[in-house]
């Protein structure tokens, strides 16, 4: 089963040896706390209407999935979401998801809600943690300022594209 620690300045999602046959054989998966646009609670994870219906991984119906979700769309997955444990669906930014290979996270964990609490920002549990309001950072949607403005995170539900935004 997959482990999620949340650090000071990135999450690593530790995979077994099951899930690192689906992930390319990476062994874990490193996202700095910076490339995180949104943190969801999932409290059915294995549903379609969560991980899409294109894939590339396991799958045995209503019991868990394991691999690459969302191929033929706009939103690349990777998603190791089990029956009933929730799961913790995190979406990166647009420069880093050319480099990680993936859109968003969905991975089932019994500690979801934890793991989701720590990403959010202290004072306002729906914006995702990052750099501290006002760090001047090369790259952040706010240009430094600690105003919220568009993020770089897009995705496409159905045919309109939606886009977050975030401090």
């Amino acid at each position: 089963m997959v482990s999620i620690h949340v650090g000071d300045d990135a999450i690593t999602v530790r995979l077994s040896a099951v899930e690192r046959l689906f992930s390319g054989g990476r062994a874990e998966l490193v996202v700095p706390l910076a490339a995180v646009c949104a943190a969801d609670y999932v409290e059915r994870p294995t549903r379609a209407s969560v991980t899409g219906v294109g894939q590339a991984g396991l799958v045995v119906t209503g019991v868990v999935k394991i691999g690459r979700w969302g191929v033929g769309s706009p939103v690349s997955r990777f998603v190791s979401a089990r029956r009933r444990i929730p799961a913790v669906r995190i979406v990166v930014d647009e420069d880093f998801r050319r480099q990680f290979g993936y859109d968003e996270l969905v991975v089932s964990t019994p500690d979801a809600a934890a793991v989701t609490a720590a990403l959010a920002v202290p004072g306002d549990p729906t914006q995702p943690r990052g750099p501290a309001a006002g760090s001047p950072e090369p790259g952040r949607a706010d240009g430094g300022t600690g105003r919220p403005g568009p993020c770089r995170c897009s995705s496409r539900q159905g045919r309109r594209p939606v886009t977050w935004w975030c401090r």
